[in-house]
């Protein structure tokens, strides 16, 4: 069964995908979207297949700025000196 929503694009080119139809494609917050252009006023979306070793890194970067303060958290160097903390 198909469903036809309406969105309404913002200054900045941004769009809200309705409640419903998230729900109904089990989509989550941060998962890619890839947009095809196919005609004028036609697109097609689909939605990314992570790979598990891009979601490690996502899960890293989600914890690594969980872990350090904000002016520190582009730093590498900083983040393993704080890890490694404690080890001989």
């Amino acid at each position: 069964m198909k469903t036809e929503e309406s969105v309404v694009i913002t200054r900045r080119g941004q769009v809200s995908i309705p409640k419903g139809l998230r729900t109904r494609a089990g989509l989550k917050a941060g998962q890619r979207l890839v947009w095809l252009y196919e005609a004028p006023c036609q697109f097609t979306v689909t939605v990314c297949q992570e790979t598990p070793a891009k979601a490690t890194i996502a899960s890293a970067r989600g914890y690594c700025k969980k872990l350090m303060p904000a002016h520190l958290s582009k730093r590498s160097d900083a983040l393993l000196a704080q890890l490694r903390e404690g080890e001989e």
